[in-house]
C-alpha cells in the first residue's frame, strides 16, 4: 500500500514551458541566448552554489541591464509557469489519505515564491526536498536515500512522480514504486 507520494514540481506540478518569457519581454533578450546563460549556470544553481539572486546580478552584468533595482527576477520568473491543475487539485485530494511531498531540481527562492503566489498547494509535510537546500540533486541516489529516511516508510510503500525517466531509475532500484508523468 502507497503511504508517501513524492511529486516533481517542474512540468508536474507547474508547466515551466514559458520560463523566462517574461524577463526577455522586459529586458528586450533574446530568449535563445539568455537561456544558453542560464545553462552554464544551472547546475550551481540547482545545488545551492549559487544563488539566484547572484545569478541575477550575473545576468545584470553580462546583458548590461539597466533599470533592475524594482525587478524581482524570480517573480518574474515563477509568473511564467502555469500551474497543472488536475496535478494541483490530485495533490489537495489526496493530502487527507496520504503523506505528500517534494523532490525537486530547483533554484533558491523558486519554491518559496511559488507557494507565496499560490502556483502550488501548501503541502502539509515537512517533506519538501529541494536540490538548492540539500546540495545534491536528482538522479543523485543520495536525495532519494534522503527522501525514503525522510518518508518514515518502507521503500515499497513510496511513489514517486516525475517527469524524466532518468529520475525514476534509482528510485525504482531502492524499491519504490514510480509514475512516469507527460
Amino acid at each position: 500500500m502507497i503511504k508517501f507520494v513524492y511529486f516533481d514540481i517542474g512540468d508536474v506540478i507547474v508547466d515551466c514551458s514559458r520560463y523566462f518569457e517574461s524577463v526577455c519581454a522586459d529586458y528586450k533578450l533574446d530568449f535563445e541566448i539568455f537561456l544558453s546563460f542560464y545553462v552554464k549556470h544551472k547546475s550551481d544553481l540547482i545545488t545551492g552554489k549559487l544563488k539566484t539572486e547572484k545569478f541575477w546580478e550575473k545576468c545584470v552584468n553580462y546583458f548590461g541591464l539597466e533599470r533592475v533595482d524594482d525587478y524581482n527576477f524570480v517573480k518574474s520568473w515563477v509568473l511564467d509557469y502555469m500551474p497543472v491543475e488536475s496535478v494541483k487539485s490530485l495533490i489537495i485530494k489526496m493530502e487527507n489519505f496520504v503523506n505528500i511531498g517534494i523532490i525537486s531540481n530547483i533554484n533558491s527562492g523558486v519554491w518559496e515564491e511559488m507557494v507565496s503566489v499560490g502556483l502550488v498547494p501548501k503541502i502539509k509535510s515537512e517533506k519538501v526536498l529541494l536540490s538548492c537546500n540539500l546540495g545534491v540533486k536528482k538522479p543523485e541516489k543520495e536525495i532519494y536515500k534522503m527522501a525514503q529516511r525522510e518518508s518514515g516508510v518502507k521503500p515499497e510503500e513510496i511513489l514517486f512522480v516525475d517527469n524524466q525517466e532518468k529520475n525514476l531509475v534509482i528510485p525504482k532500484v531502492l524499491g519504490w514504486r514510480t509514475v512516469l508523468f507527460d
